[in-house]
């Protein structure tokens, strides 16, 4: 598929088919996460992939409301038979950017402090979007999804470092012929872009 034509056609999917995703399919999908660009090459991203049917039911029931997964729709997402959860670990951005090379290059011990927006926040999301992207290359469906809450129990149960950051999760299987479709329109690139000042 061309990159145009990737981008153009790629959507969040919201309902997934019960079909399983080969594991030689999952591996393609997230041997891609490799060439994400990351701030000072410090690679301080990680993706935890969520396969058995018992761990996914679990992820679903600590960090979802109770509601929602009561009602009969939240079965298109919690159907997807894989869910990969994106981490950062900000102690090596910290500990990268202390080494001899950053620190010459900007003059400032506390330069990675300085930024408002993390490194590794960026990196994090830079790696999800490729995933996204990936994803519809393979022919695969994905949903970037937030969660909002359990962190603390699902880090436990998943033996997963009390520093690892997370911003959200995917769900990545088979798309369903039935997939809603989208009501509102996309913005045009006059309305999205601006040249030299806003006004």
């Amino acid at each position: 598929m061309e990159f145009s034509e990737l981008v153009a056609t790629r959507k969040m999917t919201r309902e997934f088919s019960d079909a399983q995703v080969e594991a030689s399919l999952i591996s393609e999908l997230l041997e891609v996460v490799r060439y994400s660009p990351s701030a000072g090459f410090t690679q301080g991203f990680r993706f935890l992939v969520l396969t058995d049917s018992d761990v996914r039911k679990s992820f679903f029931k600590t960090t979802s409301d109770k509601n929602w997964l009561d009602n009969p729709d939240s079965s298109k997402i919690t159907t997807a038979p894989v869910i990969v959860i994106p981490f950062s670990l900000p102690e090596t951005y910290i500990e990268r950017y202390n080494q001899p090379d950053k620190l010459k290059a900007h003059r400032n011990a506390n330069f990675i402090e300085a930024n408002e927006t993390p490194f590794w926040l960026t990196d994090m999301a830079f790696a999800t979007m490729l995933l996204l992207l990936r994803a519809e290359d393979l022919g695969l469906g994905a949903l970037f999804f937030a969660i909002h809450g359990g962190i603390y129990n699902l880090k436990e149960s998943l033996n997963i470092p009390e520093s690892a950051s997370l911003i959200g999760a995917v769900a990545v299987g088979y798309k369903s012929e039935t997939g809603q479709r989208h009501l509102r329109k996309r913005l045009s690139a006059d309305q999205l872009v601006k040249y030299n000042s806003w006004h």
